[in-house]
């Protein structure tokens, strides 16, 4: 199962919108070669950002305008010790829902594998597997449909809203935050491509990036080394992560065609309990943190 921290990550820096495949891309499928396919509408940027606090700038503005988004998700995990490679594809939901009880996902995953090698040349070997990951505003599910586990925590005391991407939450991560939030907790820097040694090098163009270093004695310093973010030029919509880990592990996240404002079917955030027999249910009502 995936870690609440990288599921805070991962929609923390899906930052001003979020993300599920079009229609007409199937999750069966891999993803698309080449770069960053957006049909959506177009944000009104004026030239390259001189700094990261401008870029910074243009994306608070650009989030004032999201109610959701949705995306393709292709993630790719590395373990240091092993020197393997797990694959991830599926589709990613993300819904403000400034009138309700706050912000609200859902992440399914329908492919699972590994990265090997075969005649020179990395290829995927993939199974399905359907793990969701689901958030709709109180109750946090984990849910692997074919070891039919099920997973449901609460995230906010009875009543209260809960934002999954706070800065000094629980799981730290700038999505959606204000400015001066990012910059008291990250030194950032503005970089123009990804790192040739990630995969994202050869799937986005024509995009930027913030490089975040989570500052000494912040929770993110815990488990970050850096975190880079890339957004597509055009439209200000997030395109690719790529998080270095203390200790040497890494994830890259490529989000592609992406869908802003389109709507949103409460029905992806539904966290009712499988009835069926044979389902392992797991409920962990609200509990306060320890101090730190």
């Amino acid at each position: 199962m995936m870690s609440l921290l990288l599921i805070r990550f991962m929609l923390t820096f899906l930052g001003l919108a979020i993300i599920a495949a079009q229609a007409s891309w199937r999750a069966s499928d891999p993803p698309p070669a080449g770069g960053t396919e957006v049909k959506t509408e177009e944000a009104v940027v004026t030239g390259d950002p001189a700094t990261a606090e401008e870029l910074l700038d243009r994306l608070e503005q650009s989030e004032k305008t999201l109610e959701n988004f949705e995306a393709g998700i292709h993630r790719r995990t590395f373990d240091a010790i092993f020197e393997e490679t797990q694959v991830y594809l599926g589709d990613i939901y993300f819904d403000v829902n400034r009138a309700g009880a706050g912000r609200r996902f859902a992440i399914l995953f329908k492919r699972k594998g590994t990265l090997v090698e075969a005649d020179g040349a990395p290829r995927m070997n993939l199974r399905d597997r359907n793990e969701h990951y689901i958030f709709d505003g109180q109750w946090l599910v984990e849910k692997n449909v074919e070891d039919k586990q099920f997973i449901k925590r609460r995230m906010a005391r009875p009543g209260e809203k809960f934002d999954p991407l706070s800065l000094d939450g629980p799981l730290p991560m700038p999505f959606g935050q204000p400015k001066s939030e990012v910059l008291r907790l990250f030194d950032v820097e503005l970089v123009q491509a990804p790192a040739e040694d990630s995969f994202l090098f050869t799937q986005l163009n024509n995009v930027w990036g913030l490089r975040l270093a989570p500052k000494p004695g912040t929770r993110g310093a815990e488990q970050f080394e850096t975190v880079t973010v890339f957004y597509d030029r055009a439209t200000l919509l997030p395109a690719g992560i790529d998080a270095v880990k203390v200790g040497g592990n890494r994830d890259m996240v490529w989000l592609f065609r992406q869908k802003r404002n389109a709507g949103f079917d409460a029905k992806l955030v539904d966290v009712s309990e499988p009835t069926e027999p044979g389902w392992k249910i797991d409920r962990r009502d609200w509990q306060e943190e320890k101090p730190r």
